[in-house]
């Protein structure tokens, strides 16, 4: 009895043993698993690094490609392939690639797309415009760009429209300011006139009913001269710069009347300008402290980006991104924005040329779609025909797999059919498409427009042998046993056939010797 407890004893002893064997082993196994993540953890953050670091440093190249695409004197550089390459340095936030969204942001790729964007592209005349009796202090464009606003030490502002002659004309001054006017702005909609002067106001001006400018506000609040005064984007504010050492944001009030609500300062010379962001959420000043300052974080790369993707305008080619390490396809953009030579019609040419028929229908047709000004007239001219060409040959391959395959005819009822119409609607005075239709007519059993598309298509030049025997099939199948022989020899009359051809050639040798023709043996 006491042996057996004993016994007992001991294998619990034992089972308590294993137990803590097991559980050390288990901790032992659960800090290694969490050393091996750390690690695992330690190489994806080295890897995504050094990722980093590639693409920063493959950006830092596209700036020096870019640049490297510009010379010193004008007209000698290429600032569209300079575009182009820069734009491959920068994320790109609307790309569906998330390596390009997130690709490190390097300005010197910034500042080379930034240069090439202000490359200048050609020189035009200037026109001088003449009438102020002192020195002219800004001069800024209307909206539309149709007026020009000057603003001058004889203490007028003045309005400039481009005569029949071409030839700018003052044609409104604005008389008011006791001092030099410093700066002139149109407002948004181009219907208001904002002037500063160094009498310490700025002026608000807008046309009367019997259209002479009025001034309709005068903002005081400056203890110095107001060197520049400009409109919010949206035209609802006003922002002044002053040799008071401030930049003031003035709104216009319920009762009409223009008031302050802020006065910026921490400059510790005079302001020579402020202005707005172009989403009107920040302001930016200077100073003659040798200092900007910036109000609210203000940030323009997508802005440039967007309208340097509209400005330039092509893409570059294969052959172009291969000799320039530019790694992938081209960017989505490039065919989004119909740029060159990934617009439609050039996709669709390619297609084409290799053989993608079905491909180079849906390009061609998009180029047609689009707005007749977005094609040149001989490119119109050009698509018709070819997209005619394109749907031929889809039609075509679908007769042929039918025919010599032996397939049912009912197949060539889609596709074929519609893609043979398509033809002969673009190219009615083509052969092929009529010869094309007038064979799958033929093969869905309708013989009298079979007929006629075949007639049509001999009328227009069209002499295969697979034309001439459809032709005579659809004259047996009506009972001109005369008429079909005639056809029938007109397909041998190929004397060197070849493809399709001999096939047709064939079978008309066997119609003939089925109708007992004496020609044959």
């Amino acid at each position: 009895m006491a042996a057996g407890a004993f016994t007992l004893a001991g294998l619990a002893y034992m089972q308590r043993l294993e137990a803590d064997r097991q559980r050390s082993i288990a901790v032992t196994n659960e800090v290694r698993a969490r050393d091996q993540e750390s690690v695992a953890v330690t190489e994806r953050d080295r890897a995504q690094k050094n990722l980093i670091k590639e693409a920063r440093t493959a950006s830092h190249w596209r700036a020096e490609q870019s640049a490297g695409a510009l010379t010193k004197e004008p007209g000698e550089g290429d600032p569209v392939t300079a575009m182009l390459i820069a734009l491959e340095g920068l994320p790109d936030q609307r790309a569906d690639d998330e390596f390009l969204r997130t690709r490190p942001f390097v300005p010197e790729v910034f500042a080379a797309l930034h240069g090439a964007m202000t490359w200048p592209r050609e020189f035009r005349e200037s026109k001088l415009l003449s009438g102020s009796l002192d020195e002219i202090f800004s001069a800024e464009f209307s909206p539309d760009g149709t007026l020009i606003l000057t603003a001058s030490d004889d203490k007028i502002a003045r309005l400039w429209r481009k005569g029949a002659t071409g030839t700018w004309a003052s044609i409104g001054m604005f008389l008011g300011h006791e001092g030099r006017v410093t700066r002139g702005d149109f407002s948004p909609d181009g219907t208001k006139v904002l002037t500063a002067s160094a009498d310490k106001t700025a002026r608000l001006w807008a046309k009367s009913s019997d259209g002479a400018w009025a001034t309709v506000a005068v903002l005081k609040g400056h203890e110095g001269s107001v060197n520049s005064a400009v409109f919010s984007p949206d035209g609802t504010r006003i922002l002044t710069a002053s040799a008071d050492n401030t930049a003031q944001l003035w709104v216009n009030g319920s009762d009409g009347a223009w008031t302050t609500v802020a006065v910026l300062k921490g400059h510790e010379s005079y302001l020579t300008s402020a202005v707005f962001s172009p989403d009107g959420t920040r302001i930016l000043t200077a100073s003659w402290d040798k200092t900007a300052r910036l109000w609210d974080a203000w940030h323009m790369q997508e802005a440039l980006i967007g309208r340097a993707k509209v400005a330039t305008p092509r893409c570059l080619t294969t052959e172009q991104r291969s000799a320039l390490h530019l790694s992938g396809p081209a960017p989505a953009w490039c065919e989004a924005m119909q740029k060159w030579p990934y617009n439609a019609h050039s996709l669709a040419n390619m297609h084409f040329e290799e053989g993608r028929f079905r491909a180079a229908v849906a390009e061609y047709e998009r180029a047609l779609d689009q707005k007749p000004a977005a094609l040149k007239e001989t490119e119109k001219v050009e698509l018709a025909p070819r997209l005619a060409k394109a749907h031929e040959t889809i039609a075509w391959y679908a007769f042929l797999d039918a025919t010599l395959r032996a397939k049912p005819a009912d197949d060539l009822a889609g596709e074929a059919l519609t893609s043979a119409t398509k033809a002969v609607e673009l190219a009615p005075e083509v052969s092929n498409g009529y010869c094309i239709r007038g064979q799958i007519y033929l093969a869905l059993g309708q013989v009298n427009k079979a007929i006629f598309d075949l007639d049509r298509a001999f009328a227009l030049g069209a002499d295969g042998s697979g034309a001439y025997l459809a032709h005579g099939r659809a004259k047996e199948t009506m009972g001109d046993r005369e008429a079909a022989i005639a056809d029938y020899r007109k397909a041998l009359a190929n004397n060197a056939p070849s493809g399709y051809a001999k096939y047709a050639q064939g079978q008309a040798r066997e119609r003939l010797s089925a109708l007992g023709d004496p020609t044959q043996p």
